[in-house]
């Protein structure tokens, strides 16, 4: 499984539904399926403003892209 590493701005949750928009492709859906915190800690959820966390990414995701929740 791939993974990205992501600087959140809003809190989310492990189950959300998130939406990843990348420059010049089309967005994808995909659901939180783990997250973990900087130290590879499962939590189950981002609670704090540029909080580091890492999750399953379902294919590989650009530098920069941004998710929100859908």
């Amino acid at each position: 499984t791939k993974t990205i590493v992501v600087s959140q701005r809003n809190r989310f949750f492990e189950g959300d539904e998130i939406e990843i928009m990348q420059p010049m492709k089309p967005f994808i859906k995909t659901t939180v399926r783990e997250l973990y915190n900087e130290n590879g800690e499962k939590i189950d959820c981002a609670p704090h403003a540029e909080q580091i966390v890492t999750m399953a990414a379902p294919k590989p995701i650009c530098p920069g892209a941004m998710l929100r929740t859908g």
